[in-house]
């Protein structure tokens, strides 16, 4: 995290790991503590509205971000913050949640009959090996 102020009085601050999140002032900020390489601590803090607009910044997957398409943003409907005891959960809500949710049971569903293929594949080949 190394602190850097510009010529206007912005300073920037690049954390090398983030060690928690919390949310203060009766639930209308998100406080992020981060610690930079050196292990020197720093904090910043957000009004909670400003939530929505981070996480639509965030790309969808590691392809994109390698693919060079950091800069995508996606709309994103909703988000849900809960705190499970052991920690924080988010919980985004896309626009097209709904879509995702049946790609995703036809995809369990392929997946599956491809395991059974593969399990006749190897019966198969276990039978011409014992010469059966």
């Amino acid at each position: 995290m190394a602190d850097r102020e510009t010529m206007t009085g912005h300073r920037r601050i690049e954390a090398a790991e983030l060690n928690r999140i919390e949310i203060i002032d009766g639930g209308r900020r998100l406080c992020l503590s981060v610690r930079d390489a050196a292990g020197r601590p720093a904090s910043m803090s957000l009004p909670i509205e400003c939530l929505n607009a981070v996480v639509t910044a965030v790309p969808r997957s590691d392809r994109d971000l390698l693919a060079d398409a950091a800069r995508s943003v996606h709309r994103l409907d909703s988000w849900t913050l809960r705190d499970e005891g052991a920690g924080l959960v988010l919980t985004l809500h896309l626009p097209d949640g709904a879509r995702i949710a049946r790609l995703m049971r036809l995809y369990v569903r392929v997946v599956a009959v491809q395991g059974l293929m593969q399990v006749a594949i190897i019966l198969v080949m276990a039978r011409f090996v014992t010469g059966l």
